[in-house]
């Protein structure tokens, strides 16, 4: 009660205010320039200042910025702004202020000189060569030896011979590992099972601790279910398998034992995390019913155990048959097969862990199915989920791992048997026209996936040009929808045969290292009769003895040209230890790049980032000293706190050069704290300083930031110094909104009293209504692909602000802007940076399909940029401008699992959220709001 009447208090004094908004939309340079416009015709009628906030997104917080910056910088703030905006031109050749012919100069933004022969031109080339070039340093060496677990796979499933010291213990261990790992999964099934007392989990532990253990397993079991029939007995192990015999068809009954003994752990977990609720059963109903139900719990209980090992003995024999003949038939192969028959292997590889996950599955749903008069609707749905993260890891594994397995065929081109050709000539080179053609149309359809958006039905309907337009763009998003698989099926075959490559070039390097070679290179004689295909010494060489193995044959053409199957064998044959080091070799040099390169800062963010601001923030600095070489200056941006009206700037001070020789010099109390408390480089500037000459533009920037980190201090701040005016100057903020400023105005009125001659007095501005109006607010979107807020799923993100005073949202909190994103904290340039972030990877819900997301992020089209959360989640993160480790972030963007939970939130285009900047200003119980809608503009 007491919160809502504090909340209720709270909007009553907000709507008192009867605040004002101007809120200019999005739609690229399109938009700025058209509210450049509006704001001119503003200016004439004087209107600018009587806002209280300004609204941006996107372009339209491109002009909003340079407005901004020009009101902070002018010495008569926005009424000198109004009136060199409406001011008659005094010249024909120059009809505008030089604000306004700075951005007719930069209206090419990105490249002012345009043309083949311009430098601007091939600098734009030259750092997106660069940037993705650094960035695939990153990605790449981790990409590829993501893709390397497939091939181990293979090579662990046959390479390991019985006769090697380690044969003996691997197929065992590999089956209790399978076990042990089983039993974790279906223990956290059996806890967290829906029920009375619900047991609080999330997504992330199931994830973690139920079916990661349960993969896990699979892949240990199947491992164990290719090597068992060679493996030798290990103290009896094999006959404790088949009970009573070694023969193979007995080893079923031990099978079955454990699969059903396993899913009977389970249930037990599952009573007994239930044994409170179901005891209150027991005592409510002899209590409200005067019955006596133990009995019937009991009867329950040993009806489902035998419905348990009923489904447990079904789904046992399901496996073990399926997967002996699914073992005999493809990792053994047909003693007719023509084709290699070391390819069975890699078959065996694709399908054996899906296939075993799906007869889990399957196993899921007889258990549900057998117990449905016992279950709750809860836990039927609970089943479903947990069936449908197991199809995504059937789907996934078979993806990869057949793209990354049979990837070599498509390089090879060649029948294992005849060597000759399986597909014509001329199509590897059709394949390559098609991937590179479909690489283009995913990225631009990404890049230009911001679509016309109209609202249906009501009287305002677009025109044939617009609503061809709107067509043009759908059918891009969807070609890019369906280009965007072909693309990566490309992509992924490509890097495997780079794998190939590298495979080979490590093999010589390694076999120093080891003395042994793990890459087998085809000769005369490698194979031949007498040797055992299925067994094989620790690099991979194969041998095949006809005597003890049925399944021989002669499977090497003695007319085999050397290296006919290249890619294939290199796939087939590398040993394990070439593959682990290797993948250790590409991981952690992976890792080390990602710590050393900044991905963020080596995106195209970056780079639009200072042509934006040489554009934008520019404009209003009359000493800019760019560098003769680049033509940039970073001092054209500014930290977007420092625009609160009672902070330092240029035009803050009557004598400046009497300021500087009053902390120099003099030695009153006051002036000895400031002098303290400034930083090094300041008093080094200062005593550089000779008074005949104008402070230099890099001394009044710092002396600005060193007296605005003060004014927020305790160095001036001293109770009693205050007291005079502290009343007043609390009733003047109160009326202006600007409580939160109390320290700082306190800090600033002291200053100015103590160097009267030196510092202008705010105090009388504070009485007027315009004092830091308008207020920019520059909107932006928190991307949520991953989200749990399922209102927002398809529009996939959440509204995000920053301003002056504060940056992040009601739903998370916000951070004071002076301390949030950087030791300075944001700066503008950033803020309206990335709300123009039009193109990105994870861009609400403008994106078309997760695989369009990674590719745009593997091929670096990143507009967006990663800030500390502003919630609790980033309370060790807040203050960072860029992450610790910048290519988790971008990982995780690359995937499409961006969410508001994280330590790091990852911030696009406000357009993506909300285009017009009317969102933020409803929310702000705004009474009057002006919108400038100039997204559809032709």
């Amino acid at each position: 009660w007491l919160e809502k009447q504090c909340l209720s208090s709270i909007y009553s004094l907000i709507h008192e205010q009867k605040s004002s908004a101007l809120c200019l939309s999005g739609g690229g340079i399109r938009s700025a320039t058209f509210n450049l416009g509006i704001l001119q015709g503003l200016a004439r009628k004087r209107l600018i200042g009587e806002f209280d906030y300004l609204s941006t997104v996107s372009g339209g917080g491109y002009i909003g910025s340079w407005l901004t910056a020009w009101i902070h910088r002018h010495k008569r703030g926005v009424d000198g702004v109004m009136h060199e905006l409406s001011e008659k031109p005094t010249s024909a050749l120059e009809p505008d202020p030089p604000e306004v012919s700075h951005l007719r100069t930069y209206s090419n933004y990105l490249s002012p000189q345009t043309g083949l022969l311009s430098a601007d031109t091939w600098t734009l080339a030259a750092t997106v060569i660069r940037n993705l070039f650094l960035n695939w340093l990153v990605f790449i060496p981790l990409l590829l030896a993501v893709l390397m677990f497939p091939r181990i796979y293979v090579a662990a499933i046959r390479q390991l011979p019985s006769n090697h010291p380690a044969g003996d213990l691997w197929e065992p261990w590999s089956l209790a590992i399978g076990i042990i790992l089983s039993l974790i999964g279906v223990t956290y099934v059996g806890r967290y099972l829906p029920s009375k007392d619900d047991r609080k989990s999330s997504q992330r532990r199931f994830l973690w601790e139920c079916l990661l253990p349960m993969v896990l397993a699979a892949i240990a079991v199947t491992f164990f279910w290719a090597r068992f029939q060679d493996a030798k007995p290990w103290h009896g192990w094999k006959t404790y398998m088949g009970i009573v015999n070694t023969e193979p068809e007995s080893y079923k009954i031990g099978f079955i034992i454990l699969v059903t003994l396993v899913i009977l752990v389970g249930w037990a977990f599952y009573l007994y995390s239930r044994r409170s609720a179901i005891a209150r059963y027991v005592d409510d109903t002899r209590r409200l019913h005067n019955k006596n139900v133990t009995w019937k719990v009991a009867l329950n209980i040993l009806l489902s155990i035998v419905i348990i090992i009923i489904a447990g003995y079904v789904t046992g024999y399901l496996l073990w048959k399926v997967s002996d003949h699914f073992r005999q038939g493809f990792l053994f192969g047909s003693p007719n097969d023509p084709q290699n028959p070391f390819g069975h292997a890699r078959t065996y590889a694709i399908f054996a862990v899906p296939l075993l996950m799906a007869l889990l599955m399957m196993a899921a749903t007889l258990l549900i199915g057998l117990t449905s008069r016992y279950n709750s609707d809860d836990e039927q749905e609970w089943f479903a989920r947990y069936s449908g993260w197991i199809l995504i890891v059937i789907v996934g594994w078979l993806v990869v791992s057949s793209m990354v397995l049979s990837s070599a065929d498509v390089a090879d081109n060649k029948n294992w048997a005849t060597g000759e050709p399986i597909w014509p000539s001329w199509s590897k080179l059709l394949a390559v026209v098609v991937g590179i053609v479909s690489g283009i149309i995913t990225l631009v359809g990404g890049f230009s996936a911001k679509t016309q958006v109209y609202i249906q039905g009501g009287e305002n309907k677009p025109s044939r040009k617009e609503s061809q337009k709107g067509m043009g763009a759908t059918l891009l998003k969807r070609l890019a929808s369906l280009a965007a698989p072909i693309f990566f099926i490309f992509l992924i075959v490509v890097l495997s045969i780079v794998t190939n490559s590298l495979l080979e070039k490590f093999s010589p390097v390694l076999k120093d290292v080891f003395n042994k070679t793990g890459v087998v290179e085809y000769k005369q004689g490698d194979f031949s009769e007498g040797q055992n295909w299925r067994q094989a010494d620790f690099e991979g060489r194969q041998q095949i003895d006809f005597e003890n193995n049925p399944r021989q044959y002669n499977y090497i053409r003695p007319e085999a040209p050397r290296k006919m199957t290249y890619h294939r064998d290199i796939v087939l044959f590398s040993g394990m230890r070439l593959l682990i080091v290797t993948t250790i070799l590409l991981g952690l040099f992976g890792w080390i790049m990602g710590l050393l390169i900044d991905t963020g800062k080596f995106s195209i963010h970056s780079m639009y980032a200072n042509r934006l601001k040489r554009a934008y923030l520019g404009a209003s600095r009359k000493k800019r000293r760019p560098n003769w070489f680049t033509n940039f200056d970073s001092a054209d941006d500014l930290p977007i706190h420092e625009l609160r009206p009672a902070l330092f700037n240029e035009n803050s001070f009557r004598d400046l050069p009497g300021l500087i020789h009053d902390l120099n010099n003099e030695h009153d109390q006051l002036s000895d704290d400031l002098r303290q408390n400034l930083s090094p480089t300041t008093r080094a500037l200062m005593k550089e300083y000779k008074p005949t000459d104008d402070p230099s533009d890099e001394l009044v920037r710092a002396l600005c930031q060193d007296l605005n980190k003060l004014l927020d201090g305790d160095c001036i701040y001293v109770e009693k110094r205050h007291e005079e005016h502290q009343k007043e100057i609390i009733e003047q903020m109160v009326k202006q909104g600007l409580q939160d400023e109390g320290r700082i105005l306190l800090n600033r009125l002291y200053l100015e009293e103590s160097y009267p001659n030196r510092i202008k007095g705010i105090y009388e501005k504070l009485k007027d209504k315009r004092l830091g109006r308008p207020l920019p607010i520059v909107n932006i979107a928190l991307n949520l692909m991953k989200g749990d807020k399922l209102a927002w799923q398809e529009r996939k993100a959440e509204t995000f602000t920053v301003s002056p005073l504060h940056s992040g949202n009601h739903l998370l909190g916000y951070r004071r802007s002076s301390s949030y994103g950087g030791e300075r904290g944001i700066t503008l340039g950033t803020a309206f940076t990335i709300s123009g972030a039009a193109a990105s990877p994870n861009m609400g819900y403008m994106i078309s399909s997760p695989l369009v997301s990674f590719l745009m992020a593997m091929f670096n089209v990143r507009l967006g940029w990663w800030l500390g959360n502003p919630g609790p989640a980033g309370n060790r993160t807040f203050k960072r401008d860029v992450p610790q480790f910048a290519a988790g972030p971008v990982v995780v963007e690359a995937l499409s699992m961006t969410d508001d939970k994280s330590s790091y939130v990852y911030l696009s285009d406000g357009g993506h959220f909300e285009n017009l900047g009317l969102y933020e200003m409803v929310l702000r119980r705004c009474h009057l709001i002006v919108v400038s809608d100039a997204s559809t503009d032709p």
